[in-house]
């Protein structure tokens, strides 16, 4: 009888471990390689030092990164956002090296209002040389002109290689 209970509470055990939820596996900037291939997730933290620290200068846009980036603010439950998800991906690694990719999810880094953005995604374009961010929409199947969101995406990435 015991080892019947014990199978039991081993059996109810294990079946939740296997449905526990899994916590998002992010692969934060102190794990990054030097050379970024696909999106990498920026904390807050992680943006005030790889980006721009919005504490010590909150009037003027000093960008912090070593190379070009482009920044998507994303969610999980935004439609556009995923549409956007395997361009963004194929970008990141055609210009890997030359520009960095990075994505920040709104619903976790809730402090990231400073951009105050009516919608998502919203795609900010970081120039070594430049003090000015461009921002971008997505179009997103249907709604909109894809085709015109990725030709301006591309022509906002090659500008940022000026």
């Amino acid at each position: 009888m015991q080892k019947l209970l014990f199978l039991n509470f081993l059996i109810i055990a294990l079946i939740f471990s296997a449905c526990k939820s899994k916590e998002k596996e992010v692969e934060t900037v102190e794990e990054m390689p030097t050379v970024i291939t696909e999106p990498v997730y920026l904390t807050k933290a992680e943006f005030s030092t790889r980006i721009h620290n919005f504490e010590e200068s909150h009037n003027k846009w000093i960008f912090l990164g070593e190379r070009p980036c482009v920044i998507n603010f994303t969610a999980g439950w935004c439609p556009p956002c995923k549409e956007l998800t395997p361009f963004y991906a194929e970008m990141a690694e055609k210009y890997a090296g030359k520009i960095d990719f990075y994505k920040i999810d709104i619903d976790e880094e809730k402090d990231f209002g400073i951009f105050r953005s009516r919608g998502i995604p919203l795609i900010l374009f970081c120039s070594m040389n430049s003090d000015t961010v461009s921002q971008l929409g997505w179009a997103m199947e249907g709604f909109g002109d894809v085709k015109e969101s990725k030709a301006e995406f591309i022509r906002n990435v090659e500008e940022l290689l000026k």
